[in-house]
């Protein structure tokens, strides 16, 4: 795989566009359509061209989008907000109890989830799963003391990870009677991904569980984020800390940095897979493309810090607090890192006869 140092990755960006605020959620369709999300619950989409479609206002922070159809279902604060796909014409809208987090499609229909926060207590006493229609109508709603932390659909199960006090994870019924399954652990889950081979669930206390409830391997901090790539998967750990494993959890590669924000696969580089780490110091956002196999970096950017990223085999996207959208493309990207690492080829040979004589004077 080519390495590119420090080239702009910016530069050889497919698209730049701006959402005009703080980016907070993203969303790509299957035709290659782009929509972004605001913290001050702007919503703006760019056809596969780059082209606008349409822009509208939400009214506040836009956290999911999940499309089905003609339908484009977002979490906005406290509401989930069905709007048309096509123009963006806002469908209905209802109000959940506690802010509107997560969302996912099960069988044609729209599930969302909602949790309560207490300041003074600094936990989360109350969430909800909600089932709507398309056409907004309410199925049902089921409460529980839990916080799901993820929730996504495979194949006929509708699945929840769970904080404290239950843990575990938890089946929900088409009528929303929920069903406790136990993990590899007691300690909560903190995230969880459909994978390509496996579900996984990553803990407090480190340990990966798959969708059995079996021990995959366990980490020395807690797992605050998951992404599955061709190899396996990838963990990004409480303090920094990027870990790679193949789908059986042997260990791979590892890396260390500032605070992990955003980490998903990306898209191929040649014929093989990326991977993307947003990482925030507390004053400057970084991203890094490494090859998801081997761990090597292949390039990175520096600059203002990253919010939302999402990514596939052909394209992958960030968005920014700045409100800048970027978007990279397989056979673009490789291309310019090609451009680069031929141009860098000539400095390095040169840098790397100067360093073989300066070990041979060294050795004297």
């Amino acid at each position: 795989m080519l390495a590119a140092g420090n080239m702009d990755l910016e530069a050889a960006a497919w698209m730049v566009r701006s959402l005009g605020q703080c980016v907070s959620a993203l969303f790509q369709s299957e035709e290659g359509d782009l929509i972004a999300g605001g913290w001050d619950g702007r919503i703006r989409m760019w056809d596969s061209q780059g082209e606008h479609v349409w822009t509208i206002e939400s009214g506040d922070r836009v956290s999911d989008f999940v499309r089905q159809g003609d339908y484009l279902f977002a979490t906005c604060g406290l509401h989930i907000i069905a709007f048309s796909y096509v123009d963006g014409k806002q469908l209905w809208s209802h109000a959940l109890e506690g802010s509107a987090d997560a969302l996912t499609t099960h069988k044609g229909q729209v599930m969302a989830v909602s949790s309560v926060y207490d300041i003074e207590h600094n936990d989360f006493l109350e969430s909800a799963v909600w089932c709507y229609s398309e056409s907004g109508e309410l199925q049902w709603v089921s409460r529980m003391d839990e916080r799901p932390w993820t929730i996504f659909s495979s194949s006929d199960e509708l699945v929840i990870g769970l904080g404290r006090p239950q843990c575990g994870f938890a089946l929900v019924g088409d009528n929303g009677e929920i069903e406790y399954k136990e993990l590899a652990t007691e300690s909560p889950v903190m995230c969880g991904v459909n994978g390509k081979k496996k579900q996984l669930f990553g803990h407090a206390d480190g340990t990966i569980s798959n969708g059995k409830g079996q021990l995959i391997t366990k980490c020395e901090k807690g797992v605050e984020s998951l992404s599955c790539t061709s190899h396996g998967f990838i963990c990004a750990l409480d303090g920094g800390d990027l870990v790679a494993h193949t789908a059986d959890g042997e260990l791979m590669w590892t890396h260390q940095g500032s605070q992990i924000v955003e980490q998903a696969e990306g898209c191929n580089i040649g014929d093989e897979n990326s991977h993307w780490t947003a990482r925030w110091d507390g004053l400057k956002g970084y991203l890094e493309v490494r090859n998801s196999q081997t761990g090597e970096q292949l390039a990175t950017m520096e600059g203002c810090q990253i919010r939302a990223m999402l990514g596939d085999e052909q394209t992958i996207a960030i968005g920014c607090d700045d409100g800048k959208v970027i978007l990279w493309q397989s056979e673009l990207l490789t291309r310019r890192l090609s451009e680069e690492s031929s141009q860098l080829s000539p400095t390095d040979s040169r840098k790397s006869a100067l360093q073989a004589k300066l070990r041979a004077l060294r050795d004297k």
